[in-house]
């Protein structure tokens, strides 16, 4: 565990996960992901997984100008010689889990129960095109909303602030993910929260009117801009 905190910043990991669709076929999806910032580095679905299929997936996700290090993956029997051999090629160093011990790639498998529960749990997937086009929105709303305790409530990919247009602005949710989500802009959250905690903490909820005509007042308290999921504001792990 102190090997990870302490090299983190040149960790990533890889993993693969099946998905079923509509037709009872079943899609592998690759991916690579860093310990650092959570980010997926670069992902894929096929229906065939071979060795040389990784190795291209390899290629595509480790540049040879990567500052990654240090490359972690279970003993799958896909990940073979000619994948270690690649391995190694990059740059990094392979690191192989225990035998039936997920637990020590545990940043991969936590990315794929998100992408389970968020994502996967409510879709129904036709082929590899659209399960590939499911999986694209889901990582660029992975990394622009969704936030994360391990990054003090940030997301993978950093979120600017959306200035305040003024009490008579509306906040604006974004859909993603055909609705699943709803982003509203960073800094709305926060702002309508300290204007609903100052209206119901000065003393004006004695009346019910005055509580309602306050509460709508801090609704309409900014206006969209960059991202921020208020739905995510008590953060991931």
């Amino acid at each position: 565990m102190q090997f990870l905190r302490n090299h983190r910043d040149a960790i990533a990991a890889m993993d693969f996960f099946t998905v079923p669709t509509a037709t009872f076929r079943i899609l592998y999806v690759w991916f690579a992901i860093d310990h650092a910032k959570r980010r997926v580095l670069h992902f894929d679905v096929t229906d065939r997984p071979a060795a040389a299929w990784v190795v291209q997936q390899l290629r595509e996700a480790f540049p040879h100008d990567s500052a990654m290090r240090h490359l972690i993956f279970d003993r799958d029997a896909i990940f073979s010689d000619r994948v270690l051999t690649t391995v190694n090629a990059l740059g990094l160093r392979p690191a192989r889990t225990a035998f039936r011990s997920p637990w020590q790639n545990g940043i991969a498998e936590r990315w794929v129960g998100s992408v389970r529960r968020e994502l996967l749990d409510h879709s129904v997937v036709f082929n590899e095109r659209h399960l590939r086009r499911l999986l694209g929105e889901y990582v660029a709303y992975y990394h622009q909303d969704r936030t994360h305790y391990a990054l003090e409530k940030e997301t993978p990919g950093g979120r600017l602030p959306s200035p305040s247009q003024g009490a008579g602005a509306a906040i604006v949710a974004r859909r993603r993910l055909g609705g699943l989500h709803h982003p509203v802009p960073l800094g709305c959250a926060e702002e309508w929260a300290d204007r609903f905690w100052r209206a119901t903490t000065s003393g004006t909820t004695g009346s019910p009117g005055t509580s309602k005509r306050s509460n709508t007042s801090a609704n309409r308290s900014c206006a969209s801009g960059a991202s921020g999921s208020v739905a995510a504001r008590s953060g991931h792990a």
